[in-house]
């Protein structure tokens, strides 16, 4: 993509930054190399628990998750799992970026979660595996192409 500068910084994390001058918010996102292809097979959905935590956890603040605090911020926020890799992302005015920037690499240097978000998250990731079932045209499609292989399941 035109445009783009790529840094490598000294821990090994790889930046890819696109400036648009006329884009009124700034966005960042981390992707994380961890999935279900990664997992045992009867461990499948620790990242995508881990990807709810992560989000949804009130990071030992007042404010709640880190999902609310950037809203609070003015912006918004995301976060989804793969096959593939976990992804976390927001957008938000440009006065808050940097206190948001500072919150989202806070939240995935957390090492510590309170128990009642693991009980509470386990309960929402395996109502999502369970609502999306097998028959979905998200799980046909790898099956169909991989096989019972770890990209397939």
């Amino acid at each position: 993509m035109k445009g783009v500068k790529k840094e490598v910084l000294d821990n090994g994390i790889t930046l890819y930054m696109l400036k648009i001058p006329e884009a009124r918010t700034i966005g960042i996102s981390a992707i994380v190399g961890i999935g279900s292809i990664y997992e045992d097979k009867n461990k499948r959905g620790i990242s995508h628990l881990l990807e709810h935590i992560l989000s949804l956890s009130n990071m030992g603040r007042s404010y709640g998750s880190f999902i609310r605090f950037v809203e609070l911020s003015g912006g918004i926020a995301n976060a989804y799992t793969s096959r593939f890799l976990s992804y976390y992302m927001c957008e938000t005015i440009p006065e808050s970026f940097e206190k948001v920037a500072n919150a989202l690499f806070q939240m995935l240097d957390r090492k510590r979660f309170e128990k009642n978000t693991f009980k509470r998250e386990k309960n929402a990731v395996l109502s999502e595996m369970e609502n999306i079932g097998k028959d979905s045209i998200d799980n046909l499609i790898p099956i169909a192409v991989f096989g019972e292989s770890d990209y397939g399941d």
